[in-house]
C-alpha cells in the first residue's frame, strides 16, 4: 500500500556524499505490520539527469528507495550510500 505524505513535513533526501537528490513524497507501507518498506522520492531535475532516470509525463522523475538504505531520518533523510552506489542500485 502506498501512502501519500502530503500532511507530513517534506523531508529532503541526501546521499552519503552530501548530494541532495530530492524530497520524500510517499512511502510503501505494509499494513499487516505497519512497517514502512520503502520511500518514494521525487528527484530533482539535475539529479535525475545524473542518475539517468527518465522523467514521467507531466510529472518529475521518481525513485523508490528501500528503507534499509536510509541511515538517518530527522530533518532530512540521510542515505547510507553515496551517489555512485545509488546509481548502481537503481540499475538493478
Amino acid at each position: 500500500m502506498t501512502v501519500e505524505l502530503d500532511l507530513v513535513d517534506i523531508k529532503r533526501v541526501i546521499t552519503k556524499d552530501g548530494k541532495d537528490i530530492g524530497v520524500v513524497s510517499a512511502c510503501n507501507l505494509d499494513v499487516s505490520t505497519w512497517k514502512i518498506n520503502s520511500l518514494i522520492v521525487e528527484v530533482e531535475k539535475e539529479m535525475a539527469r545524473e542518475l539517468e532516470i527518465k522523467k514521467r509525463l507531466f510529472r518529475g522523475a521518481q525513485i523508490t528507495v528501500q528503507t534499509n538504505l536510509v541511515s538517518t531520518m530527522a530533518d532530512v533523510a540521510q542515505l547510507s550510500i553515496d551517489m555512485a552506489e545509488l546509481r548502481k542500485q537503481l540499475a538493478l
